[in-house]
């Protein structure tokens, strides 16, 4: 999210952190949106992404779907397969094959992310 960048309509002027508005990927905008109805306020979040970044050659992995809340809540149960640790909802994004040797294809990683979102949002309908 630290790539999100807002211009004001009316002053042309660059924002980063409108007020008012949380930035958020458009895949879990509407699980975004319902958890912040129900009182779970959230801080940041993100869908996950079908890329690996390379830095220096070195590829990066570890980018995961994830929600941060601006507090602790005391979940009863959590979306499948997902994690919660001081306020942070995540589930890892799986690149490579269970043996960490052959990259998925981008068709399995879209069909993860959509996993994903769905479990997300059904487990968001349920609290």
């Amino acid at each position: 999210m630290d790539n999100l960048r807002y211009i004001d309509l009316k002053t042309y002027e660059i924002l980063d952190n409108p007020v008012g508005y949380i930035p958020c990927d458009k895949e879990i905008s509407d699980i975004i949106a319902l958890l912040n109805k129900k009182g779970y306020i959230t801080k940041s979040s993100c869908a996950g992404h079908n890329h690996i970044s390379y830095n220096n050659g070195i590829e990066i992995l570890g980018e995961s779907t994830y929600i941060v809340f601006d507090k602790n809540y005391d979940f009863s149960n959590l979306p499948e397969e997902f994690t919660y640790e001081n306020g942070h909802l995540y589930k890892l994004v799986d690149y490579y094959d269970d043996a960490s040797t052959n990259r998925k294809t981008s068709k399995e990683i879209e069909n993860e992310l959509n996993n994903n979102w769905n479990s997300l949002r059904n487990w968001a309908n349920k609290l």
